[in-house]
């Protein structure tokens, strides 16, 4: 019963996150005149240290991409213990005539958990109308502390926020 309460979450999840950005077709983007980084690959067996490294240069590319309004892309891929990979591409650039934007397109391949095992393939976009850098939460619970754009700190210290249009939090990095 459970098993089937998280599958439904997933579906539900997938429909909303699905409705925070119309997809498009971010597969066949020019990237001439991006600055890239990555790709990155993080799995169940990548050590915290190196997974702590990874998103620090994530969030320092993002912030920095963000903050100087520079067309920017990178790829994070992640496989779960179980197998199931999800990819994250995120494109910083304007959003056409108006203010900039990042449109983050994720691709997810995973496995049913009871039978027949089926394999499943979803694409959603999120469009990420700010970012903000903010304090890492001691408990997880506590209300975020925004950092001042002028605020000189490395990324180990501060996680970012991706906002959508409407201020609600698509992605904690």
């Amino acid at each position: 019963m459970t098993k089937i309460c998280v599958l439904m979450l997933v579906v539900l999840l997938s429909a909303l996150w699905c409705t925070q950005g119309q997809i498009t077709d971010t597969e066949n983007r020019n990237l001439e005149g991006y600055r890239t980084i990555g790709p990155f690959k993080l799995d169940a067996k990548t050590t915290a240290e190196i997974r702590e490294s990874t998103e620090s240069r994530i969030r320092e590319f993002l912030w920095e991409s963000w903050r100087l309004k520079r067309r920017s892309y990178l790829s994070f891929s992640n496989v779960s213990i179980e197998g199931d990979t999800t990819t994250s591409k995120y494109f910083v650039e304007p959003a056409g005539a108006g203010p900039w934007h990042i449109v983050i397109r994720i691709n997810r391949e995973f496995l049913d958990r009871v039978p027949p095992y089926s394999r499943h393939h979803e694409v959603f976009e999120l469009d990420a109308r700010s970012l903000e850098r903010v304090e890492i939460r001691p408990n997880g619970l506590t209300p975020y502390r925004v950092l001042p754009e002028g605020a000189v700190r490395t990324p180990e210290t501060y996680r970012v926020l991706l906002k959508d249009g409407q201020g609600i939090v698509l992605q904690e990095l």
